[in-house]
């Protein structure tokens, strides 16, 4: 878990090493009384946005599950949609 703030237009990078069939929760929220509607994405090794999240659960917050499809250094990307504020990353692993 870390928190953040982001400027309009500016992007907050954060590595998370992953490997092959590993199951993660992304989950970015609004800090209390912030006006950031936050946007995420996971980006994989090779540059390429695996999956992307924005309002879920009809709240501003980015709620997604991803499947990672191989080893390596992943990126989670956030920015605010058209806003700026402070925000609170939370990656969780999933165990079946």
């Amino acid at each position: 878990m870390t928190d953040g703030t982001l400027s309009i237009d500016e992007y907050d990078f954060y590595p998370l090493q992953g490997h092959a069939g590993q199951r993660i929760l992304i989950a970015v929220d609004p800090l209390e009384g912030s006006p950031i509607d936050p946007y995420a994405a996971v980006i994989g090794p090779d540059g390429r946005v695996l999956i992307e999240g924005d309002d879920s659960g009809g709240t501003l917050s980015a709620y997604f599950e991803a499947v990672l499809p191989e080893d390596g250094l992943y990126q989670v990307r956030i920015n605010g949609y058209l806003s700026a504020g402070s925000y609170r990353l939370t990656v969780t692993e999933i165990f079946d």
